[in-house]
């Protein structure tokens, strides 16, 4: 008989998809505590079970800790590690023996959820050794079931989040992160749907959102060929005046004529005529490489490795790419997906269901089931 547990859930993505996992594992006997820290965490889990935290930043590491030993905390849930509450709860807790559970969006597109598995805080480090991959044993990879778009319900979503944020009573530090830019964003996202973009040809494409816009812009004047193009990809869309700026800076390089923003777009569409991919580090760049495309990545990434990415330069990629090898790449697929994928995702109603029933399996310890269906191919 499994033993009862007792979770503890911190901010979720902006969706019913904790209060709907905290209700499954409700009706499996275990206890469940969710903590908000704004108006749009109430929104989508509000009542019973949830408290709401009115205190600074800083004493969160001492209120966590208190509530760990009184409700007896064995689990911890959280969606994004790598925000600034997450971390000082793990600092908080890695006295306590508590195993963490840390949700992301899925690294292989919007049918897979990411989810892994930590005990006391210690985070999964993937090897970041080519040779590693290449000898791992194959396993037998769960089968996938493909969703719709959720880009438009992800918006709403969004949105909602947002609005309750921005209208709600403030009671966490968090309601000060709050402003008008992304309401409007999601508000155009959602009206506009999947635009297919219309671009020039002989492209590079980066993300619009990159760290050193100037250094970048005149990295692309002063090394790329004169015949290339630059596309830069806005997943959402950012404010005119962001725009109004990125094309002053290329103006000053003379390269304004050859620079496209696109905006709401498909990524795996615009991807697939580019002649290579430059990122900081977003998961995007695993749809890039599933495609055969050449990727630089700025920063530090799982994907960043040998074999996957180049490795030179940002100034030498512009004339020197070259494409993934691709079995490197099935071999890291598969280890990946094996290790911190589960079928599903956070904003279609059926997806969130068929990703709840594999991700109770794994939190309580059963062996995550796998759905049936035809295997990923990233295309």
């Amino acid at each position: 008989m499994l033993m009862k547990r007792s979770f503890l859930f911190l901010a979720g993505p902006a969706s019913p998809f904790f209060a709907l996992l905290g209700e499954e594992l409700l009706e499996r006997g275990h206890r469940v505590l969710r903590i908000n820290f704004n108006s749009g965490d109430k929104f989508f889990w509000d009542g019973e079970h949830t408290a709401d935290y009115k205190l600074p930043l800083e004493q969160f590491g001492n209120y966590i800790d208190t509530v760990a030993k009184l409700r007896k905390i064995t689990d911890l849930v959280i969606y994004d590690d790598s925000c600034e509450v997450h971390q000082a709860a793990i600092e908080a807790l890695k006295n306590h023996k508590i195993r963490i559970h840390a949700f992301d969006d899925g690294y292989f597109g919007e049918n897979w959820v990411t989810l892994e598995e930590r005990i006391f805080g210690n985070k999964t480090v993937l090897p970041k050794d080519p040779r590693f991959y290449l000898r791992a044993a194959e396993e037998d990879l769960p089968r996938v079931k493909r969703f719709v778009s959720g880009k438009r319900a992800k918006s709403f979503y969004k949105l909602q989040y947002h609005l309750s944020s921005l209208f709600g009573k403030a009671h966490g530090f968090k309601e000060s992160d709050v402003n008008i830019m992304p309401i409007v964003s999601y508000i155009r996202a959602y009206l506009a749907g999947m635009k297919k973009a219309k671009l020039k040809t002989n492209y590079f494409l980066a993300d619009l959102e990159m760290g050193k816009k100037a250094s970048f812009l005149r990295s692309f004047a002063g090394n790329a060929d004169e015949n290339n193009n630059l596309v830069l990809f806005d997943e959402d869309f950012v404010s005119a005046e962001n725009r109004a700026k990125i094309m002053e800076i290329a103006e000053k390089y003379n390269v304004a004529e050859r620079i496209t923003i696109v905006e709401n777009a498909n990524f795996a569409n615009v991807v697939k005529g580019a002649k290579a991919y430059i990122t900081n580090n977003d998961m995007r760049a695993l749809t890039a490489i599933a495609k055969g495309k050449p990727v630089m990545a700025l920063a530090e990434a799982i994907y960043n490795i040998a074999g996957l990415t180049s490795q030179c330069t940002l100034n030498e990629f512009w004339k020197n790419i070259e494409a993934p090898d691709a079995e490197i790449f099935r071999k890291f697929r598969n280890y990946v997906i094996f290790k911190t994928q589960i079928n599903g995702n956070f904003y279609n109603r059926k997806a969130m269901k068929l990703a709840i029933g594999n991700a109770v399996k794994k939190m309580i310890g059963k062996v995550m089931v796998a759905e049936t269906s035809e295997i990923f191919d990233a295309s």
